[in-house]
């Protein structure tokens, strides 16, 4: 409830939430399973495979999680093995027929629809390596959590392999899950929602491992000090997914900029503009404004240019693949800038102490300035302006 990616995947009802709620009972009813083998715990965890599959096909893997643990809970027991696997199966293709006959119906268009999204390019979503997947995926995981909670997941791994050794496939299912995904050549951050499952899991284990130790031992600093740390990955979790949830209440830059335009007379007719903009706020357009340059807007005659950082952050990051793009963005950087609408930023030039450079400082700081005035704050993508006055790079 307090991890940032669940608050802001959760506003925009992605499926990747309900996916992770049921990877989260298959690795529920896996773990029942391990300490009870019982049928009704197999059936259950079959059915929310099937559910995990249905919502997007990379929940499939959770069959996997399903069939090692029957195997590892009947290894000695050959022909039980056999007609617990049997179960598994048969189970778990009901159950998906069940929750989407489509996927036998129309068999087809199955098919059609994974080749159709297996495609490894997308702008700003591509172009890392398999490593450099796992990275991005490690790096958002600890710009929401903080480096204090590294410790805990260590010691939770180091405490469930001496002590809850038969557990690990299950509660380090997200791990498989995230190696498998790293191969696919795009990155989305919300992919990454059912892979948060083991560090979550392994942290909260290691929290309670470090409290019941702290209770053991005679020093009396250790359960003072555990309190503390534990306050403060509380207090960043908590001020952190409440600035997610409050810039979902604050006006967007993009209608803050429509709003202008309506005011200044800036007219579609005669404004260069991509994706992500007030005029077209909802989707990449065509492109980069150089595309829109040399197709939809290649008939106008052009008095202001709008671009949006939701679009040019995407090629500016990557200068040498984009070099065309970059050159353009150049020059519409050193047109004069009429108007821009951005985020407030805290904290961000040399003059503060460096210890306010930090996710916590900045939501403490954002949450006072919402409680004062909300209404001055924005969010959304940077949005600029720029005046154009002809003759100019951009005359035909």
């Amino acid at each position: 409830a307090l991890f940032p990616s669940y608050v802001t995947n959760s506003h925009f009802i992605t499926a990747d939430v309900p996916l992770t709620l049921f990877i989260l009972s298959v690795i529920l009813f896996s773990i029942r399973y391990l300490k009870a083998p019982a049928k009704k715990n197999l059936l259950a965890g079959a059915f929310f495979s099937a559910l995990s599959l249905s919502v997007k096909y990379p929940g499939g893997l959770t069959l996997l999680l399903i069939i090692s643990v029957v195997i590892y809970s009947h290894r000695r027991e050959s022909k039980l093995l056999v007609n617990r696997l049997f179960i598994t199966v048969s189970a778990f293709m009901l159950c998906l027929f069940l929750v989407s006959p489509y996927l036998f119906i129309n068999y087809d268009r199955v098919f059609q629809a994974v080749a159709a999204n297996a495609y490894p390019v997308h702008l700003g979503a591509d172009g890392l390596s398999w490593s450099g997947n796992l990275r991005f995926y490690a790096t958002s995981y600890l710009d929401s959590t903080g480096i204090l909670m590294i410790p805990f997941f260590f010691l939770g791994v180091f405490c469930i392999l001496r002590n809850e050794k038969q557990f690990a496939l299950p509660v380090f299912f997200g791990l498989l899950y995230c190696m498998v995904l790293s191969k696919i050549g795009l990155h989305w951050e919300r992919w990454a929602l059912p892979m948060y499952t083991c560090p979550l899991i392994v942290s909260a284990y290691g929290i309670n491992a470090a409290y019941e130790r702290s209770l053991q031992l005679a020093k009396r600093f250790l359960f003072p000090l555990w309190c503390g740390v534990f306050l403060i990955i509380i207090c960043k979790l908590l001020v952190t997914s409440t600035v997610v949830a409050a810039h979902f209440t604050l006006q967007d830059t993009r209608f803050a900029s429509f709003l202008f335009t309506q005011e200044k007379g800036i007219t579609e007719e005669h404004t260069l503009y991509e994706g992500f903009t007030p005029f077209y706020p909802s989707n990449m357009r065509d492109g980069s404004v150089l595309n829109a340059y040399h197709t939809l807007d290649k008939n106008k005659k052009i008095r202001y240019v709008i671009v949006s950082s939701g679009l040019y952050d995407r090629y500016l990051t990557e200068k040498e693949r984009y070099k065309a793009e970059t050159e353009f963005y150049d020059k519409v950087f050193s047109l004069p800038l009429f108007r821009k609408f951005a985020v407030k930023e805290y904290f961000s030039d040399g003059a503060y102490p460096f210890y306010l450079n930090n996710d916590f400082a900045k939501g403490v700081a954002f949450l006072a300035d919402y409680v004062r005035d909300k209404e001055q704050l924005l969010t959304g993508p940077t949005i600029q302006i720029y005046k154009y006055d002809s003759p100019g790079f951009l005359d035909r």
